[in-house]
């Protein structure tokens, strides 16, 4: 995933980052952590598509 440095730690204060952990300086992810973080994001994403079309719809 090639995200910017900014926008990790934006998303880390704002409590919405995938789990990380601080080796030094570094933040380390592990994969199954991303996976289930963007899966997570893609069911949530796709529920609020799914109810703004239903809402115009009515």
């Amino acid at each position: 995933m090639h995200t910017s440095t900014r926008t990790v730690h934006a998303w880390r204060r704002a409590g919405t980052a995938p789990r990380a952990y601080k080796i030094g300086k570094h933040l380390m992810f592990e994969e199954a952590d991303i996976r289930a973080w963007l899966e997570a994001r893609q069911t949530a994403s796709t529920t609020a598509d799914l109810a703004a079309s239903e809402a115009r719809d009515s």
